[in-house]
């Protein structure tokens, strides 16, 4: 065995009767040259477009996973060296919507930074199939979203030729049913997932379901039957029973879409829910006419008592403002004549549109009064000045001004009737006292003439003059007023001591 160090040095050995391999020593120095030289790296990137779905993952060279959730450029997080070869692939396509994206550019070598991977992403589409059980005679037609027409006639899968989008609607409907069948769809309607989508449709025979009608006689009436299927059906007039055709096996119910007009009526349906199995015709309806109320409406009506009529009868008496009703209600397609058969005492009153058809609701008619007016006035005693101001009240509302020597006054607005009046001063006359009496009272039926407007006298003289001192005692003291005064207003205190009323005089001891 040969033990040696080779440093620089060529070494020779001359062997004889053996064999000796000696190394690659220009291999070994150029990997030796390649691990010494410094690496390039480069980065690997492109754009994705059309994404709309999530949960996108792209490779490198079946790793360095990528996850990426919009349109937009991109950059595998790991270099490359240069030189070296890549493959981009989509590891995990997208969802929700589901589609389908392809590499374009996704291979090569690595000479630069690359940028030009293109992603391009589409969204997938899926067909609709029916699958039909019970059809054992006839063709039952088809629809998808109000298209796309299938007619089959026999049991098993089908499909509809028109492929949908992921994440759009489908809306199978039944078309055209089969003769003597009906068919029913389990699950008609939904969104386009991530695969194909089946609809189940069972047909069975079918049955008529019905009933006697009663006491209709009105119009506009019709009927719902729901449950298995869904119909509708207007019933006229005086029929004496309906039926609905073509009603699966299963539950169902009755109802009623419109009451019946003119006239108007109410309408009940027995034994309206249940199972259906085979033809029924106990499903019956009875209709009765309505009743309404015709009312009055009065206004204007001061006092006392009037008497209302409908249709010559059902007396009705009213003594106040406000609605009141005939204790008779009318039938619904009736006439009603409301009539004044004693008006109230003073008053005139009429009715408005007093004659009618009872259609559906009640009837309130307008009753319109007026009261008979008076005017209220009276007499003035001693008015010697100007600005006295009556106020007439109550009733009404009235001023009106009084000249200096009126004897006499009347209001220009009347009084209605039952109302009630007060006459009052709004303003005195200059340097006189007024008052009134008999001023209030309540108008009957005639003019009101006695509210008296007594005005205090006025001093015309006095001796001595007013405002004189030094009087002489038992000197005679005189007044004069412009009226004669009544002894009953007049009183005499005979003792001394202050004196009280409208005149006073002083005197001062000697």
């Amino acid at each position: 065995m040969l033990k040696g160090i080779l440093s620089g040095t060529l070494i020779v050995l001359s062997l004889t009767g053996c064999k000796l391999k000696m190394p690659d020593f220009a291999s070994y120095a150029t990997a030796i040259l390649a691990l010494l030289r410094p690496q390039t790296y480069l980065s690997l990137g492109g754009e994705v477009s059309g994404l709309q779905g999530k949960g996108l993952v792209l490779q490198n060279n079946g790793g360095d996973n990528l996850s990426i959730s919009e349109d937009e450029k991109f950059s595998f997080p790991s270099k490359i060296l240069k030189n070296k070869t890549y493959v981009v692939t989509v590891s995990s396509q997208p969802s929700e919507p589901w589609q389908t994206c392809s590499v374009t550019n996704g291979n090569g070598t690595a000479t630069g930074n690359v940028t030009n991977v293109l992603v391009d992403c589409v969204s997938n589409s899926y067909k609709v199939s029916v699958t039909v059980s019970g059809l054992s005679s006839g063709m039952v037609s088809l629809q998808n979203n109000g298209g796309d027409n299938l007619g089959i006639s026999s049991n098993g899968t089908f499909y509809f030729s028109q492929a949908i989008e992921t994440g759009k609607p489908f809306l199978v409907t039944i078309f055209a049913q089969p003769s003597a069948l009906v068919c029913r769809i389990a699950n008609p309607s939904g969104t386009i997932g991530g695969g194909d989508v089946n609809v189940v449709v069972n047909c069975g025979a079918t049955y008529s379901l019905g009933g006697r009608v009663t006491g209709l006689t009105g119009s506009n009436f019709q009927l719902q039957l729901s449950g298995e299927v869904t119909q509708e059906t207007a019933i006229a007039p005086g029929s004496a029973n309906y039926a609905f055709g073509g009603v699966p096996s299963g539950s169902y119910t009755v109802s009623i879409i419109n009451q019946p007009i003119n006239p108007y009526q109410t309408c009940v349906i027995a034994n309206s829910s249940g199972t259906i199995t085979t033809d029924l015709g106990n499903v019956d309806i009875s209709c009765t006419t309505n009743f309404y109320s015709v009312k009055v409406n009065v206004t204007g009506l001061n006092a006392g008592t009037m008497f209302l009529q409908n249709n010559g009868g059902d007396n009705l008496s009213i003594s106040s403002n406000g609605i009141s009703s005939f204790a008779t209600p009318v039938l619904s397609g009736s006439s009603y004549n409301v009539t004044i058969y004693s008006q109230a005492a003073e008053h005139n009153c009429s009715v408005s549109s007093p004659i009618g058809t009872m259609s559906g609701s009640d009837v309130t008619l307008t009753v319109n009064c007026t009261a008979n007016t008076y005017t209220v006035g009276g007499s003035i005693n001693n008015l010697l000045t100007s600005g006295l101001q009556l106020q007439l009240t109550g009733g009404v509302n009235d001023t009106i001004s009084i000249s200096s020597g009126s004897s006499s006054y009347t209001f220009s607005v009347p009084v209605g009737s039952g109302l009630p009046y007060i006459v009052s001063i709004l303003s005195q006359p200059t340097g006189q006292n007024c008052a009134v009496s008999n001023g209030t009272g309540l108008i009957t039926n005639s003019i009101i003439t006695n509210v008296v407007v007594n005005c205090s006298p006025l001093v015309t003289s006095t001796t001595p003059a007013e405002g004189a001192t030094s009087v002489a005692l038992n000197q005679t003291i005189s007044i004069q007023f412009n009226t004669a005064m009544l002894s009953a207003t007049l009183t005499v205190q005979a003792t001394d001591g202050a004196c009280s009323g409208s005149i006073q005089l002083s005197a001062t001891p000697a």
